[in-house]
């Protein structure tokens, strides 16, 4: 694929590999591997969270792909729809997880939730966009692919004058993400476990120095 092409809007028929790849890129990341502990429970239900996540980035802001085979994806949402009405999770699809998940897993994803959306509150307390996820498929990463998915929004986002959110629990997504402007604003530890947890907030450039550290 050349790294040149720019991201495309997810289409419907794409929405399949897109689940695959979030499912394998977060397959054994410390988040997941905590909410669902077993290994055969986190691969069966990994798919149903991601395609509700996809869905809802669908119904509430922009999902976008490398191709049509769905080597990276990133869901980016308005500041206004980060949360899940009953609406959007029954037409995202969000209640067929809630079915599929123990009580277990739905505790700790609130516990989660609770945690990242106090930060979020907290450092974010203005418009802006939110990078949600990110994934580039395990075996392609290092190949261009996540910045293309990045670059083009962040682009945009400098000339709508608007911020960005997110937040990680990888160290190394870190010092990536600070190569796109983004800045840490927190770093802790999600409630009850050794997970670290990072906030970060990108200012468009044009004004970068003048909301200072809000």
């Amino acid at each position: 694929m050349d790294k040149k092409d720019s991201p495309r809007r997810i289409e419907k028929e794409w929405v399949d590999p897109a689940v695959r790849t979030l499912s394998e890129a977060f397959k054994d990341d410390p988040l997941f591997t905590w909410l669902m502990p077993d290994e055969t429970v986190r691969r069966s239900l990994l798919p149903k969270f991601f395609h509700y996540r996809i869905m809802h980035g669908r119904l509430c802001g922009e999902v976008y792909v490398t191709s049509p085979s769905v080597e990276g994806i990133a869901i980016w949402l308005p500041h206004t729809e980060i949360d899940l009405t009953d609406e959007i999770m029954t037409k995202s699809g969000a209640h067929e997880f809630v079915r599929a998940a123990d009580p277990m897993i739905l505790k700790r994803l609130k516990t989660y939730g609770i945690y990242a959306d106090d930060l979020h509150r907290q450092w974010a307390p203005f418009p802006h966009q939110i990078l949600f996820l990110l994934a580039v498929r395990p075996n392609l990463q290092g190949q261009g692919y996540a910045g293309q998915l990045i670059n083009a929004m962040l682009q945009r986002l400098d000339r709508e004058k608007r911020p960005c959110f997110l937040e990680t629990q990888s160290f190394v997504n870190t010092i990536i993400y600070q190569k796109y402007g983004f800045a840490i604003k927190s770093q802790g530890r999600i409630p009850g476990t050794d997970i670290p947890h990072w906030a970060m907030l990108r200012e468009p450039k044009y004004h970068a120095a003048a909301r200072g550290s809000c």
